[in-house]
């Protein structure tokens, strides 16, 4: 399980912005500009998709924008961790993480998104201390079932909203 520590920042970032929008660019030289456009829109928390080709320049380009928050993934190994959090990324996202990729994000003291996709995977990422996760994909009907089920039996988890921008 996290120490409070590695977990906190989580709650701090969910904070900052009503949703965290998940980013899926190539290009470079809009980086900098898209970063600008989400903090003036009041979502200075995002994610960048790490399977983009350029996701670690694309990081640290919008890391050198004041204000922001960066997130990344999906991560699934340690060294997903350590290069994103070498580009600049304040926070990982990941569905399941893997008792390494945990202690890697502890030693490096990366926040940790974990994402779930039903109701099993969210008790058991909750019973791991994760109390905010991420539910994807939030977007079909089916995601909007489990996430009402959600809300009934497990109160004490937090969802944060989060869509894909292209």
């Amino acid at each position: 399980m996290f120490p409070a520590n590695t977990r906190q920042p989580v709650a701090m970032l969910c904070a900052l912005a009503p949703v965290i929008p998940e980013i899926s660019i190539d290009d470079v030289s809009s980086a900098k500009p898209l970063a600008r456009a989400l903090i003036m829109g009041g979502l200075p928390v995002f994610e960048v998709s790490s399977r983009a080709s350029a996701a670690l320049e694309i990081i640290a380009e919008m890391a050198e924008v004041p204000a922001t928050r960066i997130g990344a993934g999906p991560l699934v190994h340690p060294s997903d961790a350590h290069a994103v959090k070498a580009a600049g990324a304040s926070f990982g996202v990941s569905a399941i993480p893997s008792a390494r990729l945990q202690s890697a994000c502890e030693l490096i003291n990366l926040a940790l998104l974990p994402t779930t996709t039903c109701e099993e995977d969210a008790r058991h990422l909750n019973v791991r201390g994760f109390a905010i996760q991420r539910f994807a994909p939030a977007i079909t009907a089916t995601s909007v079932n489990e996430m009402k089920k959600l809300g009934v039996s497990a109160p004490l988890i937090r969802f944060i909203p989060t869509g894909v921008a292209s």
